[in-house]
């Protein structure tokens, strides 16, 4: 898999090669659509925490995924009135 001039640290690199994945643990197999794009990465895999912002390229839809030692989490980022972020020119 070609590594993406944009994606420099290893964390972001490691997300990265998930959203162009074509087939996840437990054999189920996704189409590969790149439907994601990562516009955004902050910390890396050596620190404690470190935040990624994935645009889904089809609804616009921005997404914050954190990582903090074995855990991490997504969800939609909101913004100042608590509705999700939506940029529909990806």
């Amino acid at each position: 898999m070609p590594e993406s001039p944009s994606v420099q640290r290893p964390f972001a690199r490691t997300v990265w090669k998930l959203c162009e994945s074509e087939s996840l643990q437990g054999g189920i197999t996704v189409k590969k659509e790149n439907r994601f794009e990562i516009i955004y990465t902050e910390g890396s895999s050596l620190t404690t925490v470190a935040a990624v912002i994935l645009v889904d390229k089809e609804t616009g839809v921005h997404y914050l995924f954190t990582k903090s030692g074995y855990s991490g989490g997504l969800t939609p980022l909101l913004d100042a009135e608590g509705k999700p972020v939506v940029k529909k020119e990806v």
